[in-house]
């Protein structure tokens, strides 16, 4: 799906499944859940849509990144290359967290050095 349809169904989808009390925990549902959450972030700032706040999508982003790795410290290793464009595990279009780059509570969230 097309921006903004296909981030906004994630973040929907995502913050159902993690709602339902009947679903386990996954470290990776919430590492898509971040995703989306820059997805939407970089769409809004693009588009000079204020329509939303941006900090609480900064905040939603962070939140779920830290929740993924509090569930599965694996993750780490995956919001790290959504977040570094010079990772060099990184796919073409795998780019959902740069957004944040130099945001440094990200980086150190990741394991990078501060900017």
């Amino acid at each position: 799906m097309d921006p903004p349809e296909g981030f906004t169904n994630a973040i929907k989808y995502g913050k159902e499944y993690t709602a339902d009390q009947s679903n386990p925990d996954e470290g990776f549902v919430w590492v898509s859940l971040a995703a989306a959450y820059g997805q939407q972030y970089k769409w809004l700032r693009d588009h000079d849509d204020h329509s939303i706040d941006s900090a609480t999508i900064r905040q939603n982003a962070l939140d779920a990144a830290r929740t993924a790795i509090n569930i599965n410290s694996y993750t780490k290793e995956s919001l790290r290359m959504l977040l570094d464009p010079n990772d060099p595990h990184r796919q073409p279009n795998e780019d959902y967290l740069e957004v944040f780059y130099d945001d440094n509570e990200f980086r150190e969230l990741v394991g990078l050095p501060p900017k």
